[in-house]
């Protein structure tokens, strides 16, 4: 399928989007790639099997890559002046462009972004056709049709489509009108700079998913994991007729990037907080004051989705505690005494 450049424009845009957040949330997390690094056989087996996994959230999000997708073509139409209705056959037609692209880039590895090439103990591995094949789940027109209809019908009405939709062409704007320019400069990439640029215009995206204070270049993987959940369920409860090659790439394992990274945050500051010591003390407040803004909001969100859960007051007021004391060494006027309820000299 020959693409005119402002489709394939956006399906490169998604695409490089989604393996960027592969790369940098399943592969670089391992520290696998770290330079001139030794693996002791067992251990890179490990590190290899957990990578080898790592693109099945991917897999299981069907509709959230898709309506990501959608949102950045739509936007992309709307910088180009070209006027183009949401209907059943221009999104039918659009999917069908996607997968054709991703088609494209399994067979020649010169096309887009294809970065998930490690090479370890002088021997290499290439987990890019795991994430782009996680990205071919072998559609039948039937299914294509059947996503598109539901889409139409609910893109408008349903919160969670709605959010993934408009967000994602908000972040396709903002890179492609030269918000991002501001960081990188034009032609180059500053990454660690890019990595901490947050969203901004606002304004001109009313609905937007994005989340002010998480960064641009992780902003996938946070409105994968906040939801994927949700549009699974809007399908199962709206779709006019359910496909099961759309159910069964919809169920999840979904992206938990955010919600693993703050759990072992917590888990870590419990430990230090459950052991009452003073030379503990300065560990804790470490942790505290060292989390990013990102970091500390969703250590903050966890704590309070785990105290809304428990039914044991011992629990929450424990879990009400660790929030209690983080915000207290983050604060620029701590309370004087507070903290030592909690580390005894």
């Amino acid at each position: 399928m020959k693409l005119d450049p402002i489709v394939e424009r956006a399906c490169m845009w998604s695409l490089n989007t989604i393996i960027w957040s592969y790369h940098s949330a399943v592969i670089i997390q391992t520290n696998i790639k770290e330079e001139g690094r030794k693996f002791e056989k067992k251990e890179l087996k490990k590190l290899l099997d957990h990578i080898s996994k790592g693109h099945i959230p991917y897999q299981q999000s069907l509709l959230t890559y898709l309506v990501y997708f959608l949102g950045a073509c739509f936007e992309n139409y709307k910088i180009n002046n070209v006027k183009k209705k949401v209907d059943d056959e221009t999104v039918e037609f659009l999917i069908n462009a996607f997968f054709d692209t991703v088609k494209r880039y399994s067979k020649d590895k010169s096309i887009g972004y294809q970065p998930c090439i490690i090479e370890v103990n002088n021997k290499k591995y290439d987990f890019n056709k795991k994430i782009l094949n996680a990205h071919l789940p072998g559609l039948t027109k039937a299914d294509i049709k059947n996503i598109s209809n539901w889409f139409v019908k609910n893109y408008k009405s349903a919160e969670s489509i709605s959010k993934v939709f408009i967000g994602a062409g908000h972040y396709f704007n903002l890179e492609n009108t030269g918000y991002m320019n501001q960081v990188a400069g034009p032609g180059k990439s500053n990454t660690t700079a890019l990595l901490e640029l947050l969203p901004g215009h606002f304004e001109k995206f009313p609905g937007t998913g994005l989340r002010k204070d998480v960064a641009l270049r992780l902003s996938y993987l946070y409105m994968n994991e906040a939801y994927s959940i949700r549009l699974h369920e809007n399908y199962v409860n709206k779709a006019s007729k359910k496909s099961k090659n759309v159910l069964k790439f919809t169920k999840g394992e979904w992206i938990k990037f955010f919600l693993l990274r703050a759990s072992s945050t917590l888990k870590m500051m419990q430990v230090i907080f459950n052991s009452g010591k003073s030379e503990n003390e300065k560990d804790f407040k470490a942790m505290a004051t060292g989390m990013s803004r990102i970091e500390y909001l969703d250590v903050i969100n966890l704590l309070e989705k785990n105290i809304e859960e428990s039914d044991d007051y011992k629990e929450k007021d424990y879990l009400t505690s660790i929030w209690s004391l983080i915000d207290d060494y983050r604060s620029k006027k701590p309370t004087k005494g507070f903290r030592d309820l909690y580390f005894k000299k």
